[in-house]
């Protein structure tokens, strides 16, 4: 055996040892504070973290109102049954209502939505959010709800059919 032998096989015993030590110390729930959004036909979305719910509209639904200019949002407090009516949106082109994607009860609003409407469209998977939900029964309705990939092929049949 000649020395670059030996060496590319240390270097392979190591990097093994040091992938695995890196796995073991990432927290298990790191993913689940970071989970993917789920999608309505209405094209709201859900991201869901514990029991809180964030909502918003998707980026397909943003682009299709326009300019937004208005964002009239519901009370803190208020009790919502999915597919409610939560939000009313304005835009240039037209006025819109956004629907609860899910059961529950308003913790918060995204209060910079109010001076700032334009980050719906600036912004609308991120900081364009709408409001939290501490949610009734996410077991059940999230059965309704699409994947990004199903939301993605919807869109592309919305697309088609127009």
């Amino acid at each position: 055996m000649n020395r670059f032998t030996s060496t590319a096989r240390l270097v392979c015993q190591r990097r093994p040892t040091s992938v695995a030590a890196t796995r073991s110390i990432t927290p298990r729930s790191f993913s689940r504070s970071f989970s993917t959004k789920l999608y309505t036909k209405d094209h709201e979305w859900l991201q869901i973290d514990g029991h809180i719910g964030t909502v918003g509209i998707s980026d397909y639904a943003q682009k299709a109102l326009g300019d937004v200019v208005f964002v009239d949002l519901p009370d803190v407090g208020k009790l919502l049954t999915q597919g409610d009516v939560a939000v009313s949106v304005e835009s240039v082109k037209a006025a819109s209502d956004v629907y609860s994607p899910a059961s529950g009860e308003v913790t918060e609003v995204n209060e910079a939505l109010r001076t700032q409407p334009d980050l719906v469209n600036s912004a609308s998977l991120s900081n364009g959010w709408m409001f939290k939900l501490k949610l009734s029964q996410p077991d059940e309705e999230i059965k309704s709800l699409k994947n990004e990939e199903s939301y993605a092929k919807f869109c592309e049949s919305e697309d088609e059919n127009h």
